[in-house]
């Protein structure tokens, strides 16, 4: 019996692995799906593996300067950064709005002159109306958002009578 030969498959380029739909994809992905990592950025191995790419393949789309770049692809990632950089704001804004937990922690100087923390503890941090002012005018559907402004309605007639001062003396001239 013969060896089988094994078929190989030509590896293809980063440009030509590309497809268009690929930018909104990964907009999608990252953005409405939370495809981030820990430190709050895009998450590039999950989203490669996703796209059915590497991780090297998606660095090579959006790097500039770069023989596979994809100027949509780019831009895509751009705009999925921000709009996850604006959702951590959004997300503390409504927590100091809401109250949130937070661990307080207090370090002394042991006798051979090193920090150690000395006490750990939880408290609840109490809602800050500032904060809700805020998100009651800047969030939500635009027809539910707050308003600064007063709205005065007026029925009926407004008299306007004229007063005739000319005849006033004003300031030191009204002395004698």
């Amino acid at each position: 019996m013969g060896k089988k030969k094994a078929k190989t498959k030509a590896k293809k380029s980063a440009g030509e692995k590309y497809q268009a739909s690929y930018a909104e994809r990964a907009l999608f992905l990252i953005v409405e799906l939370g495809l981030v990592n820990a430190r709050g950025g895009i998450a590039v191995t999950k989203l490669a593996k996703a796209l059915g790419v590497t991780a090297k393949t998606i660095r090579q789309w959006r790097k500039a300067d770069g023989e596979y770049y994809k100027n949509e692809f780019a831009k895509a990632l751009k705009t999925a950064a921000e709009s996850i950089e604006c959702g951590d704001i959004k997300r503390s804004m409504i927590d100091r709005a809401k109250g949130y937990k937070r661990t307080r922690k207090t370090y002394e100087k042991n006798k051979k002159g090193r920090m150690v923390m000395t006490k750990r503890e939880d408290e609840q941090m109490a809602g800050d109306v500032g904060a809700a002012k805020l998100c009651l005018a800047n969030m939500g559907p635009e027809d539910e958002r707050w308003k600064e402004k007063s709205e005065v309605e007026h029925k009926g007639d407004i008299i306007v009578n004229h007063v005739d001062f000319s005849n006033v003396k004003r300031g030191a001239d009204s002395g004698s």
